[in-house]
């Protein structure tokens, strides 16, 4: 399975000018599995430490909207977060699109830091914790949302389980990317160590 994962911008222009580059990079090397990054389909709403609920409202619009547009992305697979409104919780949920399938829900976000830019605690909601497997195309996939990479026994979890392929992604800025790489090649050697035949 070929993977292609991407770095996009907060800004729109920015996005819009990297949704154009990934679209191009998708046709030009048929990847088969996209990973987005975390929330990537409108401004980092948890930067500002004051919950605001039209920015929720927003943001989940702005996710919905562009949720119509992945069929411009030549992948048979594209795993994404969004924020999403469930009565009267706010939550971070991980899917994966298939195409001619559909949206599957992977799991919500369960561990959330509370510092400056990243005041997550205060926005988000959570869920009953769960890191279960799923299939897609003979391949067992798994997800650990930015934060949840720092929990490593979940990858060991994942490892128990078999996966291939471990996801994570992320909204965090540019100079902390090395850290959050070597983050995800421990996760791969727990995976393996585990029982998983691990990429990350």
């Amino acid at each position: 399975m070929k993977v292609t994962v991407c770095e996009m911008g907060d800004n729109e222009d920015n996005f819009i000018a990297d949704w154009r580059e990934l679209t191009a990079h998708l046709h030009q090397n048929e990847s088969d599995l996209l990973l987005l990054p975390e929330m990537p389909f409108s401004k980092w709403i948890a930067s500002e430490k004051e919950v605001n609920e039209e920015s929720k409202i927003k943001s989940v619009a702005e996710h919905e909207k562009w949720m119509t547009r992945l069929d411009e992305l030549s992948a048979n697979h594209i795993v994404y977060s969004k924020p999403v409104i469930a009565g009267d919780r706010f939550l971070n949920t991980a899917f994966v699109y298939v195409k001619g399938r559909g949206h599957l829900k992977i799991h919500t976000k369960s561990f959330f830091p509370e510092e400056p830019l990243f005041w997550e605690e205060t926005w988000f909601d959570h869920e009953e914790k769960k890191f279960e497997l799923l299939e897609i195309s003979g391949i067992k996939i798994g997800v650990l949302l930015c934060t949840e990479m720092w929990f490593t026994e979940y990858a060991r979890q994942y490892g128990n389980q078999g996966i291939d392929i471990l996801l994570c992604p992320r909204a965090t800025g540019m100079s902390s990317v090395d850290r959050w790489i070597r983050c995800g090649q421990t996760l791969a050697i727990i995976g393996v160590e585990a029982g998983g035949s691990l990429s990350q």
